[in-house]
């Protein structure tokens, strides 16, 4: 989970984890590309992050990590035009700040592949 803003992040990972996912979280882009190396199962990040817009972000980790292109959302309290039209271009699921929680968990659910975290949570 990529998200700058330190509060943001911690809510939803402990969401996440409460949903029996393993989670790692970054506060931008720059810092989340070292973790690249590792492999994640599903991508969750912020829209504006300092430096690095998350789609920047989120066409680095799918090319160095493809499976990510259908296992990703972005998550935005932005509302103009051109935020859509970033994240229609990434084909991310796209779910705007405040997020419904319940919804939130459910989308985490679908898109994760069957992994040890959620066929435990099952």
């Amino acid at each position: 989970m990529v998200d700058d803003d330190p509060a943001v992040a911690h809510v939803l990972a402990t969401l996440a984890r409460r949903a029996g996912f393993e989670v790692v979280t970054s506060g931008s882009g720059q810092d989340a590309m070292h973790l690249l190396d590792e492999r994640f199962d599903l991508l969750v990040l912020d829209l504006r992050l300092p430096g690095m817009r998350g789609d920047a972000f989120y066409y680095a980790a799918a090319a160095r990590q493809p499976w990510l292109r259908g296992h990703t959302i972005i998550l935005s309290a932005d509302i103009s035009e051109q935020a859509d039209d970033i994240v229609r271009s990434t084909g991310c699921l796209h779910l705007r700040k405040p997020y419904d929680v319940p919804r939130l968990v459910e989308t985490l659910r679908t898109l994760a592949p069957v992994t040890r975290a959620n066929s435990a949570a099952s």
